[in-house]
């Protein structure tokens, strides 16, 4: 038989754009917080483990792919599967192992799980 994965009702209004805060909420901020990256283009900063993509001073986007940098609501690479479902609940939608938390009708956060199904990476959008 077929299992389906049961969904989620989506993340409440703000909470992607809190999460792609965790590490600061500008480019100002997050070379105050992370130091000076590893690459520096107008675009993008990336530090061991973490891609940030600007728009300007503001981040629109943060890929995370080192158990070292954790989300400030516990998430991080590593984790089971079972963990960040007790974390995040269901996910909206699932595909080729990566769970889709949609806000709206954005998706505002990606968990992409290895074989194992422990996160391999986050990637958080701004809504």
């Amino acid at each position: 038989g077929r299992c389906v994965q049961p969904t989620g009702s989506g993340l409440p209004a703000g909470y992607s754009n809190a999460l792609l805060k965790t590490f600061g909420s500008n480019k100002s901020q997050l070379l105050e917080s992370l130091g000076n990256p590893n690459r520096n283009s107008s675009t993008t900063l990336e530090w061991t483990g973490l891609t940030a993509t600007l728009k300007g001073e503001d981040i629109t986007k943060i890929r995370i792919t080192s158990a070292n940098r954790e989300l400030q609501n516990g998430l991080k690479v590593g984790m089971s599967q079972t963990a960040l479902l007790q974390i995040m609940g269901y996910p909206s939608g699932v595909s080729n192992k990566i769970l889709q938390y949609n806000e709206g009708n954005k998706t505002g956060v990606s968990v992409q799980l290895d074989k194992n199904n422990a996160i391999s990476s986050i990637t958080i959008n701004q809504i």
